[in-house]
């Protein structure tokens, strides 16, 4: 409907963008704030090379490609170097180290989160008025199962920027991870609103719509994730293909998600899980001895594939306790899939669902902020879900 020609070059290619944005604004017929009259593109640094590098890190944690962690770290800092008043700079370095810190080896965790919150707060004391660093701070909250502290943070972000797409997204996550399921359908709605192919809310998305029964618009929506570069979609196609009966398949992409989020496991942890999921009744009995022998060490924090492992080869309550006892390097692969979808509904009447709850924090949480549409409190004071 409309097109135009812009040019210029690398030395001003900041005015360019702004350029271009206004002139999109205008054939839109954008009401523009009082603040978007001076500047609509809030680049955040004069240096074109630091915005490229940033650019770059951005895609990384967009696309979840654990594999390029460390090059887009190493990368940011250095432009930081040369700006360091990059306030949304620090921001994405903060949102790379929590990445890093779960899917990473659970040793590494507590370091790579610390390096989080430390990028995430000093985004924040050179621009206060950032959002993301709030959503960076609300979900290292919630890695540390405080609840309650991550929605206040959450909060907080959306006031300052209600279009910031991290904080719609992670905030979505803490709904769907305290089974607050249908505001987090919302919220990822919401978050894709803004941005329709953000690749991994793609993915929550499916695994909600993969829930529900609906296949097809879950592939659909995998398919996208995929398009626009998603790494990390073992977990809901291998649920995908497990529930179309195409074992082999599910097989395979089980395997890859133990691998990718099992880092610092046993050689052949991948295969048993994987292997036990499917009914392999020699790989069962590996797994239990794997975690036996895994959890005799007396980890400080375990890959959430443990609990995971256990669930899916028939351990629901063993799956519970352990991951209600032990801090995990990614809780929301164990609440979002395991516990709040459905997709394993023995968890729901498993004898050691109340305990878990409380000893996780859920119950409390629920307590203050109210409980799941699904759930209910008996009169011993127990929450169930149905």
């Amino acid at each position: 409907m409309w097109a135009d020609t812009f040019d210029g070059t690398d030395g001003d290619i900041f005015a360019l963008q702004e350029d271009i944005a206004r002139q999109v604004a205008s054939q839109l017929q954008v009401a523009l704030s009082s603040g978007q009259q001076s500047r609509l593109i809030d680049v955040g640094t004069s240096d074109p090379d630091v915005y490229a590098v940033y650019l770059q890190a951005t895609d990384v944690f967009n696309r979840r490609d654990s594999k390029r962690y460390e090059e887009a770290i190493a990368d940011l800092e250095q432009a930081l170097q040369r700006d360091p008043q990059f306030a949304r700079g620090h921001s994405r370095l903060a949102t790379l180290y929590y990445t890093q810190a779960s899917s990473g080896s659970p040793d590494r965790f507590a370091g790579s989160s610390a390096r989080s919150r430390e990028s995430a707060e000093n985004a924040l004391r050179i621009n206060p008025a950032l959002a993301e660093p709030h959503a960076v701070l609300g979900i290292l909250h919630s890695g540390g199962r405080r609840y309650g502290e991550a929605r206040a943070a959450y909060q907080r972000a959306l006031e300052l920027d209600p279009d910031d797409v991290t904080a719609n997204f992670w905030s979505a996550l803490l709904d769907c991870n305290t089974g607050h399921v249908a505001r987090c359908e919302s919220g990822l709605d919401r978050t894709l609103d803004i941005d329709p192919l953000l690749p991994n809310a793609l993915n929550w998305r499916a695994r909600l719509l993969l829930a529900q029964g609906d296949l097809a618009s879950a592939e659909r929506l995998m398919e996208r994730a995929r398009g626009v570069g998603l790494q990390a979609s073992w977990l809901v196609e291998s649920w995908i293909s497990y529930k179309r009966g195409d074992l082999a398949q599910a097989r395979t992409r089980t395997r890859d998600m133990v691998r990718a989020l099992g880092v610092g496991m046993p050689p052949g942890a991948a295969e048993w899980i994987a292997d036990g999921r499917m009914g392999d009744a020699d790989a069962r009995a590996r797994v239990l001895q794997m975690v036996d022998e895994y959890l005799a060490d007396a980890p400080a924090r375990i890959s959430v594939m443990i609990p995971w492992g256990l669930v899916m080869n028939g351990e629901i309550e063993r799956g519970l306790v352990t991951f209600a006892d032990h801090p995990t390097s990614n809780d929301g692969a164990f609440l979002g899939d395991v516990v709040f979808t459905g997709l394993v509904p023995e968890v729901w009447t498993s004898p050691a669902f109340p305990e878990f709850l409380r000893k996780t924090g859920l119950a409390a949480y629920w307590d203050e902020f109210g409980a799941p549409e699904q759930c209910r409190k008996a009169a011993n004071g127990d929450y169930r879900c149905e």
